[in-house]
């Protein structure tokens, strides 16, 4: 291995090593947000009066909504640089196609959806389950005791339920696009960007192995499957 592909292969390993410790820090993040909630709905449920249980179950939302945007820009930023190693320096190195092996398979027609695909989806699933319990807990134990009339129990009933939607559907429509897969369009914007954006190192590293023209057999993996999205 000359000096040039060993600088490529300690790049490679450097960024799997980013896509591992940006996992791990959402695992760490589902971690404190399920803590932090059921902490919250706990003292909730020891208030005596029903807008104090009301405003300390709605403060979970504070906590759900900001770690969900966190999550996801997690998401994003490993699903960059997971498409950065198949589409840049995984050309520049024999033997290893990890990244390019697991496009390949997702995208086939009989695993387009594998347990691989779906963290995203569970990661929307935890801060989901934890919205809703809160919006039962402001609205039986928060908003009904309360001594209002009934309009107006109907009202904030009605704006926790829809809030509650409103924040669900956004935060699954973001999940939905992260999907890798047929229905990745994230990652295959992602692609797109690394492609046209053509770095010099691809060029390079693509004409120091056999003496290829980007854009040619590159862009097929070791079966001839055809890896460039249309």
């Amino acid at each position: 291995m000359d000096r040039d592909d060993s600088n490529v292969l300690g790049l490679y390993k450097e960024l799997r090593a980013e896509i591992l410790q940006a996992d791990a820090q959402n695992y760490q993040v589902l971690g404190f947000v399920v803590a932090a909630s059921a902490a919250l709905i706990t003292a909730g449920v020891g208030q005596d009066r029903p807008a104090d249980r009301a405003v300390v179950f709605g403060l979970v939302y504070l906590v759900t909504w900001p770690c969900q945007r966190l999550l996801q820009g997690n998401r994003r930023r490993l699903l960059n640089v997971a498409v950065y190693l198949r589409t840049v320096l995984e050309p520049q190195l024999d033997g290893i196609g990890w990244e390019t092996d697991l496009a390949r398979l997702r995208r086939s027609g009989r695993r387009a959806r594998t347990h691989l695909s779906l963290v995203e989806n569970d990661e929307w699933l935890v801060i989901a389950v934890l919205n809703a319990v809160a919006g039962v807990c402001v609205t039986v134990l928060g908003i009904l005791p309360a001594h209002l009339p009934v309009v107006d129990k109907a009202f904030l009933a009605a704006g926790v339920l829809l809030g509650n939607l409103g924040l669900g559907a956004s935060a699954r429509i973001v999940a939905w696009r992260l999907l890798p897969g047929h229905r990745g369009s994230t990652e295959a914007a992602h692609e797109k960007d690394w492609e046209d954006f053509a770095p010099p190192s691809l060029d390079a590293g693509l004409a120091s192995t056999d003496g290829s023209t980007p854009g040619s057999d590159q862009d097929q993996d070791r079966t001839g499957v055809d890896l460039r999205l249309s």
